[in-house]
């Protein structure tokens, strides 16, 4: 009987291992299988000279602004310095960073890396900074530029864009082309699957080297999305890249949850991986006590799906009565690979103002075919990239959003004014 087993046993594994080298395998054993023997090169070298600079705020965007980097293990300290770019570098202040162990073991030639963070506070609203990074070995980046935001009501833009998860090539193409085009982008969200498999630190590294000139001189700040993590729920490479808000609610692990304000928009950034009861009661908190002009929200799992297959009801029937309750006028959110806006929805129904318009995008190269037509779809499109510009006006109050492609072709627009 033993014996059987163990041959039965042996065919098993054989037929797992063919079936990965043919691409054959499916669903959470082959995730499982990647995720414990597949061993991988990496072709972006961490060196002592900082690199893959991120911008990102874990504080008000007004008078602070935090920054990560990268760098290979002989490098154990680092700072990061600034001034006004109306000064001069000689009154420059400087501060120390902290830094994080990052370990892949199937990175055959690059397994570990330090994530370094270093955040500046005191700054001045509505300014533009020069800043550099650097090393306890004498190396650092060129002068590079941030801005705070402004210290009161202002019109500003920022760009929000869908899963990139695969084709970060490709996804680093569109990133580019919208910055060309809107270099007056204040910041981008990213609504979750920044990469395919979270706890690959490669793919890591290829999603911050295509976004070089980019989140070095304007803030990115991503949501949560089921491929950042692990099969246990662990984010320890997304945290560790980004420092935000640690603003979240209490049973929640710091920066998975967070809200911040720019320019008289309130912007609420929620983990559709976390519990989804376990954040209502913040969530409550924070829309009600604010009087932003602009309430905004994002997560990963849409509240209405483009298809039955990918419906996610617990959202629905969670956080979508809260969204409309305190007035939120868009859901940005990912997870479905195609482009689906809905009409405004209150109370389950469509209204002609005052509910919530809820988004799907997708900025990588996997898209999702099947789209069925619902009551609430306004719009929806599938195996198209796109970037999404929102322009917030003031005198009248006035949000404009528009879609485009890579090529910059207008595929959707609305405007909501106050």
């Amino acid at each position: 009987m033993i014996v059987i087993v163990r041959r039965v046993v042996v065919v098993l594994l054989v037929v797992v291992l063919l079936m990965v080298a043919q691409r054959q395998l499916r669903g959470p054993i082959r995730t499982w299988y990647a995720n414990t023997f597949y061993t991988r090169i990496a072709v972006d070298l961490a060196t002592n000279q900082p690199d893959h600079i991120l911008l990102s705020w874990n504080g008000d965007p007004a008078t602070t602004q935090a920054v990560n980097w990268r760098t290979a293990t002989t490098v154990n300290g680092g700072w990061l310095e600034a001034y006004p770019a109306e000064g001069s570098a000689e009154q420059a202040t400087r501060v120390d960073a902290t830094f994080v162990v990052l370990e892949d073991r199937l990175l055959e030639n690059d397994p570990v890396v330090h994530r370094f963070t270093a955040s500046l506070e005191g700054l001045a609203p509505g300014t533009e900074y020069q800043y550099r990074v650097g090393t306890d070995q004498g190396t650092m980046s060129d002068w590079l530029q941030f801005t705070t935001a402004p210290a009161t009501v202002e019109p500003f833009s920022f760009i929000y864009m869908g899963d990139v998860q695969n084709g970060i090539g490709e996804w680093g193409d569109l990133l580019q082309a919208s910055w060309e085009r809107h270099p007056e982008t204040a910041f981008y969200l990213i609504a979750g699957d920044l990469v395919n498999e979270g706890r690959w630190r490669n793919e890591w590294d290829e999603f911050f080297g295509e976004a070089k000139g980019v989140f070095d001189r304007v803030p990115l700040m991503p949501c949560l999305g089921n491929h950042d993590v692990d099969p246990a729920g662990n984010a320890v490479a997304y945290l560790a890249a980004f420092a935000l808000p640690e603003n979240g609610p209490e049973t929640l692990e710091p920066q998975r949850s967070y809200h911040f304000e720019y320019g008289g928009v309130l912007f609420v950034v929620l983990d559709s991986m976390s519990p989804i009861r376990q954040q209502n009661e913040w969530l409550e908190e924070v829309l009600a006590g604010s009087d932003a002009t602009w309430k905004l929200v994002m997560f990963h799992h849409p509240v209405y799906s483009a298809s039955d297959r990918r419906d996610n009801p617990q959202i629905r029937r969670e956080w979508a009565p809260i969204l409309e309750r305190h007035g939120v006028e868009i859901a940005f959110q990912g997870h479905d690979h195609g482009y689906l806006r809905t009409h405004p929805v209150k109370d389950g129904a469509m209204v002609d103002e005052g509910g919530t318009i809820y988004l799907i995008t997708v900025a990588g190269t996997k898209y999702y075919r099947t789209q069925h037509s619902y009551d609430f779809t306004a719009k929806a499109f599938v195996e198209t990239s796109t970037y999404q510009v929102i322009d917030i006006e003031t005198n009248p109050d006035r949000l404009r959003y528009r879609a485009f492609d890579l090529d910059g072709t207008l595929l959707d627009e609305f405007t909501i004014e106050k």
